[in-house]
């Protein structure tokens, strides 16, 4: 057994507290880089929020029945469409700065009506080589921009609900 004096056990302490400080601030340091990430990702629609209808460029319309949802015309129905619309409540994307290049004309729109909210959400979708752009306008005109995967787009928006707006 180490026999330390009084000297000798005031640098153990010392010591001691000080690797505890450092241990606390490491983790610290990691919880706030990791909350950081958490605000950077976004959802389009809020957890809290339940989408009645979602319109797709005016032409196909996507209605909430009960616990289901109908497409009208119908393009697509059954587990697509819930894949679909349960991939705009759980999306996350990246929020920026409005970029130099956004094609409006060449975007796609989506129209959102919320419960509880008497106006609309608009959506413009456009999908770029590298990522997905996203604009988020709410009812009260407040407008927020998004980044995500490029591959994002067909599963916001499928096959089958795109080649609807081409046919008419």
């Amino acid at each position: 057994m180490i026999r330390l004096s009084r000297a000798g056990w005031n640098n153990v302490i010392i010591y001691a507290v000080m690797a505890f400080i450092l241990l606390i601030n490491m983790t610290q340091n990691k919880q706030e880089q990791a909350s950081e990430q958490l605000i950077s990702s976004v959802s389009l629609i809020e957890d809290h929020e339940i989408i009645l209808t979602l319109t797709v460029n005016q032409l196909v319309s996507i209605e909430r029945i009960g616990q289901t949802w109908r497409s009208l015309p119908n393009v697509i129905a059954g587990q697509p469409l819930e894949q679909m619309m349960s991939t705009w409540h759980d999306v996350a994307l990246q929020s920026i700065d409005k970029p130099e290049y956004f094609d409006k004309a060449k975007a796609t729109i989506v129209s959102a009506l919320i419960a509880g909210q008497s106006d609309l959400y608009y959506f413009m979708l456009l999908p770029t080589p590298d990522a997905l752009l996203v604009v988020k306008q709410t009812p009260s005109g407040e407008t927020y921009w998004f980044q995500g995967e490029r591959q994002l787009y067909q599963q916001l928006l499928p096959v089958a609900v795109l080649q609807t707006q081409e046919v008419y």
